[in-house]
């Protein structure tokens, strides 16, 4: 693995603020999400704060380090992308998140335009953007949760809206009253009305159509009446009319053209005749019409299209889990005419299921112009796309790529935009092969795109120059095998080229690199490196400047999985480079899984801790006087290390003894990293220090407890860096604190106190003192209820200068301040400015005088 040092904190402090509380120093952390809750007493619990803005990746995270306001990160992803929750809307034509504010905690599986902008949500989810919604919510056209909560007690699976919103799903109680499977909320107040048919089975569709809401699902009784699987009811009533198709299974998706309903699910047979999966209805009579494309698997979604000039032509786009449909081969997605049901020559072979479909089409000409689809696909028309695609009436992909993490279950056009629901977390970011660079100020990511072919395992920085190991052949634009220097501009190769190889393995692998005193040490498994005849096992010394194989020679005979060093800093200037893996000989002598070598010959030193198994990870504490190693803490998977029983975690001296340090982990240890106040481990444990830990932990430095930090990530962490008051870390997790967030997070360094709320009168409120100022002034925002709240500075023709907060707020008093510069650091004139608040329906605004 590779090694986080105790790096110097970056250079921030465009977003970092100095903040505290009643009597409670809190460090320097980023504005953008660190919330202070209400400023009352006494205190009731002890929390670390998630950076909700930072940019995650697709796959897992190996490697990270820090250095001049950048965080680079190396694994086996491939793309980084903003995390906005199962819901998002997309710019129509570039794909990217027009507004991040979802962040919905759960799958979102309908959703309906509120005919001002605004979006109603349905699906499988608890919160969102850290505000309880049970399975419904409504983000306004701003992207801002709006206080409409109504709430389901199961999932919702579709939504229509005609005044009130109907919803439909699995549910028992919906608004407060008993609802079964299908019920109405006002869409004001979020009460449930008096509209209440009643199904016996989960509702998957409804469409609005004049006065009657058509229902498709999996029923056999609606609104007290037989009805099989699908039916007509009353806007008004909730009453079935007498239209009574009959299906024989599931309808999940419809779709009406004139008089004309196309159906489509898990039916095999339609008003008492053989209809494969689709079927079309007269919509005054329920006759059966001839239209009969007979899928071979069922059908998920419908659109439909008619052409205006001249009139005629309907076409209907279905996509599902078939392979055959309307007489012709077509893979998940199909255009069917409207009328005959034979597949027209539209084509785009998808390799997996469609889910959902939204046609944009000509007010001209009435034909289709763009046809978004969303699925379980991974390519469709030849083209690598994830989940989600924008294709040509002609069945050709366009450039539209969103690429969300996982599957697509619902789409909705708006005014030149794309809604989109799912079970993802992130849409919407950059292509990014195995390493990447995030600003440390927004959490995006940068321009900086060296494109490994092969994982990134290690990364170490010697200048300005970034040092690469992984299992790749070609990096920043140049080929170079498993170890590469980069241009921290550009992430172009630099000449440098270390070369390590293991024949016959078609890859050698580089899993730490270490840099000190002009030298580049790397571990890994490797036969030759750094020239054709540098014969180097396992362990290397290479040249800083040219790449070449310097004198050290330690010769390990198993894979080496860690690095650090130490320099004495009074004469002699000796490196020490301690090595961690799964060996039994390095350096001339028998070591057992970890060693320390002299740095200039490789030879091993007296240190012989002789761990009974691997060693997987290393931080190395040392004297400010001396510079050699005081401390030396090792994770993995040893029972025994230091001559002592010690499991997965030991402190040992510089003599090789076990400490009577001992926090005992239930499980591996991969990473470390020193913090402010203690030492990071990450791994895939259950409990260390005598607490229960989730795969990550801070550990007291004197007495080897965990401390209260404790952010749950839910699966294994690989990587852990220390840097601007937060933790970054990497692994295979999904969720931190409880909320998604798949594969890199990062958190504030320390516990902060979260204090009880005072009593706060209805409303929203915001001052300033001092105003007039000359320099900073502090706002104060009261809000009555928690939820999403957003502070912002404005001048005076309206353009925001400075956003002060966007996110979740506690109910109660937060106070945040302004240092009178604007987003891009830059100190603002004098003059008159405006400070602006809005949380849920509320808003406030005050005028704020700057002085010279």
């Amino acid at each position: 693995m590779p090694i986080a040092d105790a790096a110097s904190p970056l250079s921030i402090r465009s977003r970092i603020e100095r903040l505290r509380l009643i009597g409670f120093p809190l460090a320097a952390a980023p504005v953008r999400f660190i919330v202070l809750m209400a400023l009352a007493f006494p205190l009731t619990a002890n929390a670390q704060l998630l950076d909700r803005d930072l940019w995650t990746t697709d796959g897992r995270v190996d490697a990270i380090t820090t250095s001049a306001g950048r965080i680079y990160i190396g694994g086996s992803f491939t793309r980084v992308s903003p995390m906005v929750g199962g819901a998002a809307l997309l710019d129509g034509t570039t794909g990217a998140p027009i507004e991040v504010y979802g962040r919905v905690n759960g799958q979102v599986l309908a959703a309906v335009g509120d005919g001002s902008g605004g979006w109603f949500l349905g699906g499988g989810f608890t919160s969102v953007r850290g505000v309880t919604r049970n399975n419904l919510a409504h983000v306004d056209a701003s992207g801002n949760l709006t206080s409409w909560n109504p709430g389901a007690n199961g999932v919702v699976r579709s939504l229509a809206y005609d005044g009130a919103v109907f919803v439909g799903g699995e549910f028992s109680t919906l608004g407060g009253q008993p609802r079964a499977y299908i019920g109405a909320v006002d869409a004001g107040a979020g009460g449930a009305t008096g509209w209440n048919p009643g199904s016996n089975g989960t509702v998957y569709s409804m469409v609005v159509n004049g006065a009657n809401l058509l229902v498709g699902g999996n029923y056999s009784i609606i609104g007290g009446q037989a009805r099989g699987c699908i039916a007509a009811l009353g806007i008004a009533t909730g009453v079935p009319t007498s239209w009574n198709p009959i299906a024989n299974n599931v309808v999940t998706t419809m779709a009406f053209r004139g008089n004309t309903l196309y159906a489509g699910g898990y039916f095999t047979e339609f008003g008492g005749q053989p209809r494969s999966y689709l079927a079309a209805v007269d919509l005054t009579s329920g006759a059966l019409g001839s239209w009969n494309p007979g899928a071979d698997q069922p059908v998920f979604a419908l659109r439909t299209t008619q052409r205006l000039v001249p009139p005629g032509t309907i076409t209907v786009f279905a996509g599902g889990y078939f392979a055959n449909i309307g007489g012709q081969a077509r893979n998940y997605l199909a255009a069917l005419d409207g009328v005959t049901g034979a597949a027209t020559a539209w084509n785009p072979n998808a390799d997996d299921a469609v889910n959902a479909i939204a046609v944009r089409a000509s007010n001209v000409t009435g034909e289709a112009t763009t046809i978004y689809v969303g699925g379980d696909f991974q390519n469709v028309a030849g083209q690598p796309r994830h989940h989600l695609a924008a294709l040509t009436p002609a069945g050709a992909a366009t450039a539209w790529d969103p690429s969300p993490d996982e599957a697509v279950t619902s789409l909705a056009l708006g005014t030149g935009t794309v809604h989109v629901g799912g079970s993802f977390n992130a849409i919407g970011g950059q292509p990014r092969n195995r390493i990447a660079a995030l600003d440390a100020a927004s959490g995006a990511v940068t321009a900086w795109n060296p494109n490994a072919n092969g994982d990134v395992r290690a990364l170490a920085f010697f200048g300005s120059t970034l040092f690469v190991g992984g299992v790749f052949s070609n990096i920043g634009g140049q080929a170079r095998y498993s170890i590469a220097a980069l241009d921290t501009i550009t992430g172009a190769a630099t000449a440098w080229d270390g070369g390590a190889v293991d024949p016959p393995r078609p890859f050698a692998e580089v899993n730490a690199i270490a840099v000190r005193a002009g030298v580049v040490y790397a571990g890994g498994r490797f036969s030759i490196i750094g020239g054709p005849n540098a014969f180097r096992n396992n362990i290397a010394g290479l040249d800083a400047v040219t790449g070449a194989p310097t004198n050290f020679n330690a010769n390990a005979d198993g894979v080496v999985s860690a690095l650090a060093t130490t320099q004495r800093i009074t004469f002699p200037n000796l490196v020490t480079v301690y090595a961690a893996g799964e060996f039994f000989a390095i350096g001339g002598q028998p070591r057992f899984q970890i060693a320390a070598l002299d740095g200039e010959t490789g030879a091993a030193t007296t240190f012989n801790p002789s761990a009974d198994y691997p060693v997987r990870s290393l931080a190395v504490r040392t004297s400010n006087i001396t510079g050699a190693a005081t401390t030396i803490y090792a994770g993995g998977e040893f029972l025994n290390i230091g001559g002592q029983p010690r499991r997965q975690i030991a402190a040992l001296t510089p003599a090789g003894a076990a400490t009577s340090w001992n926090p005992d982990a239930a499980g591996s240890v991969t990473a470390l990293a020193f913090k402010s106040t203690g030492i990071v481990a990450g791994g895939f444990f259950s409990t260390i220090g005598g607490a229960t830990r989730s795969s990550l932990a801070e550990i007291d430095l004197g007495t080897g407890l965990a401390t209260a930090w404790n952010p749950t990530p839910n699966g294994q962490v690989t990587a852990v860096a220390s840097a601007g008051g937060l933790i970054y870390f990497g692994g295979s997790f999904a969720k931190v604190l409880g909320e998604a967030r798949p594969k890199f997070a990062a958190v504030t360094d320390q516990t902060v106190a979260v204090e009880a709320p005072v009593a706060i009168p209805p409303g929203l409120s915001l001052s300033a003192a001092p105003n007039p100022s000359r320099s900073g002034v502090a706002l104060t925002l009261t809000l009555a209820e928690p939820g999403d709240a957003e502070l912002g500075v404005y001048d005076l023709a309206g353009r925001l200068v400075r956003r002060v907060h966007r996110g979740p707020l506690a109910a109660g008093v937060a106070r945040l301040n302004w240092d009178g510069r604007d987003d891009r650091g830059r100190a603002l004139t004098a003059g008159i400015y405006f400070a602006r608040a809005h949380a849920g329906t509320q808003g406030a605004s005050l005028k704020l005088l700057r002085l010279e």
